[in-house]
């Protein structure tokens, strides 16, 4: 009997006759699968017996070089996966998966830091929740840098004096709870 047609007729919910439940029930695909790569590897052993010796050199020869270029494509995925976690880190990306999808589709050459870095610039502005955040400490008024430490100076407030402020205020609220 037909294994397949039994199977869709079970799962049709059509009534099967006794003899076709057992066959079903005593069905077993490992079995099937056992005989099958046993049959495999005699017929393998058969077409080796044929082969001359530097036949079988040349087709162990084949198959090692496919097992090479499995092998060579699986460490070239494993590099760029390590590339790309590194430059995830160093950019400060939370999804590295995401950033290495861009990255592909954009067709971005890892090893040319200029281009990976403006490649981030760019998904750092466009998909900001991908980054980590950065907080810088101070306020919010951005002045360029050569005129930071000259707000500072003409309120005439140094940073010691700032630093003695914030402890005398620390301590006299010490000294108040006690």
């Amino acid at each position: 009997m037909n294994i397949k047609h039994l199977i869709k007729r079970a799962l049709n919910g059509e009534n099967l006759e006794p003899e076709e439940r057992i066959e079903l029930e005593n069905f077993d695909p490992d079995a099937l699968l056992n005989e099958l790569g046993n049959a495999r590897s005699q017929l393998e052993s058969l077409e080796n017996e044929k082969l001359s010796h530097s036949e079988r050199l040349q087709k162990e020869l084949d198959a090692l070089k496919q097992e090479h270029s499995k092998l060579n494509t699986v460490h070239q995925e494993l590099q760029r996966q390590y590339r790309i976690e590194k430059i995830s880190e160093e950019i400060g990306c939370t999804d590295a998966g995401y950033f290495d999808f861009l990255a592909r589709k954009n067709g971005i050459d890892l090893e040319d830091n200029e281009a990976v870095m403006e490649f981030a610039s760019n998904l750092a502005k466009s998909s900001p929740g991908c980054f980590q955040a950065r907080i810088t400490p101070g306020s919010s008024a951005v002045l360029p840098e050569n005129h930071r430490g000259e707000a500072a100076e003409c309120a005439g407030i140094t940073a010691s004096d700032r630093i003695s402020r914030i402890m005398d205020s620390l301590n006299s609220a010490n000294a108040e709870e006690l």
